[in-house]
């Protein structure tokens, strides 16, 4: 059952997780989610079961790397800047053609 399994590896991973912190797993995680503090694992964990109770065994979520998120967020900062810089130019563009007919 899903509640067992999670308990025994729960036992396991907070075992490891009290010797250790590490904060940047790099590519270790494989894609995998990957927790560095026991409680946020908790928390997900909890979510999980929540969900298994609700709605059946069956779940799936989105893992959102924050680093992608901020070079998005920053992507969009920059092309909404050119566009301002583009309208700027062609309206002095066209005003200057105005002025000069």
């Amino acid at each position: 059952d899903l509640t067992q399994a999670v308990e025994g590896l729960e036992q396991k991973m907070q075992e490891l997780m009290e010797k250790s912190l590490c904060i940047d797993v790099g590519q270790w995680s494989a894609g995998c989610q990957v927790f560095a503090i026991w409680s946020e694992y908790q928390e997900f964990t909890k979510l999980c079961l929540k969900h298994t109770s609700l709605y059946g065994n069956k779940f799936s979520y989105t893992l959102v790397d924050e680093r992608a998120r901020k070079r998005a967020k920053m992507r969009l900062i920059l092309n909404f800047g050119l566009a301002i810089l583009f309208l700027v130019t062609m309206y002095l563009l066209y005003k200057n053609w105005k002025k000069a007919k």
